[in-house]
């Protein structure tokens, strides 16, 4: 009986083989995602010499990485005078407390994926929200160097109110977001 057992086990065995098909067919489902980066860093350029009608003094630069196509820059002032004038460079004298502000006007303008263009070119102190934000459609320069913008301002005439004792300043913040 045990021989009969153990002849039956090998007859499934090598039976069962020589019935086997010859293909077979598997899926490998390949999942991939991409870090999404979006990066922007200014940086303050040297202090400027104001003079009257005074245009393309460098401000300083902003650099921006993204790998997103749709993505939006808004630009905003720390001073706002006359309570619907949004911008200026505010001069203060630290001893008095009078403020004297000049609207200048602002422009950012560089490459951005090879393609020229400007994201600002706004007057300051008569700033309007629209013109704070602009939305684009392009990603940056792939790789790890952002591309630049050049931050420049231009004031108008020198008036009364210019006085060579103050300081003069303002700080810009520039937001990215994703859209």
């Amino acid at each position: 009986m045990k021989k009969f057992a153990i002849v039956a086990v090998l007859a499934v065995i090598f039976g069962s083989s020589a019935f086997a098909t010859g293909t077979d067919t598997s899926n490998l489902a390949v999942t991939a995602n991409i870090t999404p980066i979006l990066e922007v860093v200014a940086t303050a350029g040297s202090a400027i010499t104001l003079t009257s009608n005074a245009s393309s003094l460098a401000a300083g630069s902003v650099t921006v990485r993204t790998n997103q196509k749709n993505w939006t820059i808004t630009l905003s002032s720390a001073n706002t005078y006359d309570t619907s004038k949004i911008g200026a460079l505010r001069g203060y004298d630290g001893v008095t407390g009078t403020d004297l502000y000049i609207p200048y006007k602002f422009t950012l303008s560089g490459n951005l994926y090879g393609n020229a263009v400007t994201l600002f070119d706004t007057t300051l102190g008569d700033w309007q929200a629209a013109a704070l934000t602009k939305d684009l459609t392009s990603r940056s320069t792939p790789g790890s160097t952002p591309d630049s913008f050049a931050a420049v301002i231009a004031v108008g005439a020198e008036d009364a109110s210019w006085n060579a004792a103050y300081t003069y300043e303002d700080t810009l913040t520039i937001t990215v977001a994703a859209n």
